[in-house]
């Protein structure tokens, strides 16, 4: 059962319970592992117990999966790891970012206008891949202007036959200084820049707000935070239960920012600067398959991305392919955990996993396919499809030739050839 941070956090005010702290970080999850094979071994006999063990986890779940194989490598010969929330100190605190960037800036965009400008997003960056989908492939090959969408035209729901909006100047400007992510005072990052494309309001949306008058966006609104991001500042930064968060100012943010990185990165990060280790796992052959939708709305996908890059930047010190153990894939259109908007998902990722593990096959790609529905004697229900996109390992990245999609290296040029699904 769930218990909400606020019921275990603190001791008393000021004093945290380290003990569940480090248990939510990693060690409760070395004795599940510990505990479950005893207890397969017991039920199914044997005298090794099981063969494989295999982790398979999203969001929370990923980053548990990342833990393992750094802290306890003999537990799991696979890890699937999806959309993780790595960084955990440094990403959870610049969750609660968007909404104090729409109260220090005394706007709050209605959900419809926060569409449109996501929507120009897709629009400007639909075909760096060559096909017209509605998804975005190639985000990094793509430079959106935030501010060059004012006045497009958008209407809300419930809006009359002819009636206009426009976005607004003070949407852009709050939506670009959301995206540009957590800078310091000269402006270097302190956490990724979100992708275009991204949603920004509606589930996990970190925009998401309400006003007493919808057609006044400037004065009796609140913002509706991500809880999990509101409750580590308080009880975890901060310590106090009644701290109200939306009173943080640009410069107390910071400092709360750099606070919870350095309290916290040893019990529930990802290595800091220099990656994640992960030798131990490497030398008893585990195997770690990760991917990341591009447009995950609750942990932006240069998250994990920057986590693999500080993993290559180790194993390559030491002389390592970090693809023998570890393969790392994005994967276009797919949200936090799930496909919103029906891009293709990446549903054979565990048996992939399983192939390379135990039979020593690496995945050279994913497929993704999307769901369609059932057919006529199953009505309203929802199959894979045959149709299949393919997944490139990062840094590869997939491109339609006309036929078929294909993988390019960083560098590699391929002429594009359009194909319109929409």
């Amino acid at each position: 059962m769930f218990s909400p941070a606020d019921d275990w956090a603190l001791k008393s005010p000021g004093n945290l319970d380290w003990p569940l702290l480090v248990n939510y970080g990693h060690r409760s999850l070395h004795e599940l592992a510990v505990v479950g094979k005893s207890v397969t071994k017991e039920f199914y006999g044997g005298e090794e117990g099981p063969r494989w063990a295999y982790w398979k986890g999203c969001s929370t779940g990923g980053r548990q999966g990342l833990a393992l194989a750094q802290r306890y490598p003999g537990d799991f010969d696979g890890v699937l790891s999806t959309c993780p929330a790595l960084d955990f100190p440094a990403m959870v605190t610049s969750l609660y970012h968007p909404q104090l960037v729409m109260r220090w800036k005394g706007y709050w965009p209605s959900a419809c206008e926060l569409g449109a400008i996501v929507a120009a997003g897709v629009e400007a960056c639909d075909m760096t891949d060559g096909v017209a989908d509605g998804i975005i492939g190639r985000p990094d090959r793509c430079d959106f202007d935030v501010l060059a969408v004012e006045g497009r035209p958008y209407k809300c729901d419930g809006d009359a036959e002819g009636e206009g909006r426009k976005v607004s100047k003070r949407a852009v400007e709050v939506v670009e200084a959301v995206m540009k992510g957590v800078v310091d005072e000269e402006g270097a990052q302190m956490s990724p820049r979100l992708v275009p494309g991204t949603p920004l309001a509606g589930l996990l949306g970190l925009m998401n707000n309400v006003c007493k008058d919808e057609g006044d966006r400037t004065t009796e609104c609140k913002g509706m935070p991500f809880g999990v991001a509101d409750g580590w500042i308080r009880l975890f930064i901060q310590k106090d239960a009644k701290f109200d968060v939306d009173s943080l100012t640009e410069e107390a943010y910071r400092d709360v920012f750099r606070r919870g990185v350095e309290e916290f990165e040893s019990i529930i990060g990802n290595g800091g600067a220099e990656g994640p280790d992960l030798r131990r796992f490497r030398e008893r052959g585990g195997k770690l398959l990760m991917w990341h939708g591009l447009a995950d709305q609750a942990v932006p996908v240069k998250v994990a991305r920057g986590v693999y890059e500080r993993a290559l930047r180790r194993d390559e010190a030491r002389g390592v392919d970090t693809a023998e153990y570890w393969r790392y894939f994005e994967v276009p259109g797919v949200n936090h955990c799930m496909s919103m908007g029906g891009a293709p998902f990446p549903w054979d990722a565990f048996d992939r996993l399983r192939k390379w593990v135990e039979d020593g096959v690496a995945p050279e790609e994913l497929e993704a396919r999307k769901l369609v529905p059932a057919g006529e004697n199953d009505v309203g229900k929802l199959a894979v499809g045959n149709e299949t996109r393919k997944v490139c390992p990062w840094p590869k990245e997939g491109v339609w030739d006309g036929k078929a999609w294909q993988c390019l290296k960083p560098g590699e040029k391929l002429k594009v050839a359009e194909r319109d699904e929409l």
